[in-house]
């Protein structure tokens, strides 16, 4: 029954709630997972769900994935109640555990200097571009994988962004970012017809988000920084530096992409002159 029930649930995801494939991926291999451990053919149930956490601590799982892994199981069980698959409720069956609170360490503005001048001495353009993009628009890896020609203005002053749930934003681009994509588009980067995604490997193919990982790690390393320093680092960044030039916090909302409901309604009326305004005082590149 799982099995063409959980087709069903990934489908709804997609057609219904507008799932990046990224997250569609993700929920399929939690709950893989966890019905190849458990059995295809189990009735969900408060016990099973507390043996499979348990068996999850045992194999020393982060809390953070833990917590995603149950968030999985809890909303395909919402999915089998809704459609009359299961007499079960959902309420009470799944039991998340506690996250540490708390967000990353945002590096210092020395230090994100030092980082986006650490590719300088490598000759490495598309380095220097993905880095200039992460801290100087806020980027998540995901969204900086998926970037194409197209997503840039003629003048390379804004970037279309298409975040969680496809859910667009513009964002401007500051004179090092700018400055760095075009240096690697025009000197760098290889000219190829059938694909138009922006960033490449060595064969033409479009980055990966690991490889994506792997070019920021490095250059943590040549720049001295915590080895905790990952690209959602440079986000969180990005949007510390900001607060701190007196950034105006629902601004900073907007220019990262937060899908708050609350806030809906302002990201429907900040202009993009204003956004522009913003960000030329507030981020230090």
């Amino acid at each position: 029954m799982h099995k063409q029930a959980l087709d069903d649930f990934l489908d709804r995801l997609i057609q219904e709630k507008n799932a990046s494939a990224h997250t569609v991926s993700g929920y399929q291999s939690d709950l893989s997972q966890f019905f190849d451990h458990m059995g295809w053919d189990l009735d969900l149930n408060p016990r099973v769900i507390a043996l499979y956490s348990g068996h999850l601590t045992q194999k020393a799982y982060s809390l953070s994935s833990i917590h995603r892994k149950l968030s999985a199981i809890q909303s395909y069980a919402h999915f089998l109640f809704q459609e009359g698959l299961t007499k079960q409720s959902p309420k009470g069956l799944v039991i998340l555990p506690k996250q540490p609170q708390g967000l990353p360490k945002a590096l210092s503005i020395h230090d994100a200097k030092a980082l986006m001048d650490s590719s300088i001495n490598t000759g490495n353009l598309r380095d220097r571009a993905v880095l200039e993009l992460l801290y100087g628009c806020g980027l998540r890896v995901s969204e900086c994988v998926s970037l194409t020609l197209a997503d840039f203005d003629q003048n390379f002053t804004w970037l279309k962004v298409f975040g969680k749930g496809q859910k667009v934003r513009w964002v401007p681009l500051g004179d090092f970012a700018q400055k760095a994509v075009q240096n690697y588009i025009n000197h760098e980067r290889p000219q190829i017809d059938d694909i138009q995604v922006l960033f490449v490997n060595e064969k033409g193919r479009p980055l990966s988000r690991q490889t994506l990982f792997n070019v920021v790690k490095k250059y943590v390393r040549l720049a001295r920084l915590p080895e905790t320093t990952s690209p959602h680092t440079l986000r969180h960044s990005f949007a510390t530096h900001l607060l701190e030039g007196e950034a105006d916090l629902r601004d900073v909302q907007v220019l990262l992409g937060h899908a708050d409901i609350s806030t809906t309604q302002w990201y429907t009326s900040v202009s993009k002159a204003r956004l522009r305004k913003v960000y030329q005082r507030a981020h230090p590149r």
